[in-house]
């Protein structure tokens, strides 16, 4: 659905707020101070610069991968950081309703 919105109309706006709007759960349980309140990790990835966590790090200050704003650019088809090699031509998928019991 992103692919549709981009090809069609676009959106108003592509900027991405990197400031505490970006979070609606600024509060959090911080596990380096170990208190609850809030802490500049309590919104980790949902920022522009926001990576995905390292989950074989196991730590929440370890990240991996595109960084937001990276990872939209490079889904965005209109796009000359475009790498995505495929988009949808349709939203259907017969191959999942021949395993369940809708249409």
């Amino acid at each position: 659905l992103y692919h549709a919105k981009l090809m069609t109309s676009g959106f108003t706006s592509t900027s991405y707020p990197d400031d505490y709007h970006a979070c609606s759960y600024p509060q959090c349980y911080d596990m380096e101070t170990q208190e609850y309140g809030y802490h500049s990790s309590c919104c980790d990835g949902h920022y522009s610069y926001g990576q995905m966590f390292d989950y074989d790090a196991v730590s929440r200050t370890q990240f991996i991968g595109l960084t937001n704003v990276e990872f939209l650019a490079a889904t965005d088809a209109t796009s000359t950081e475009y790498s995505m090699s495929y988009v949808y031509d349709n939203f259907q998928w017969p191959h999942c309703t021949e395993h369940a019991d809708i249409d």
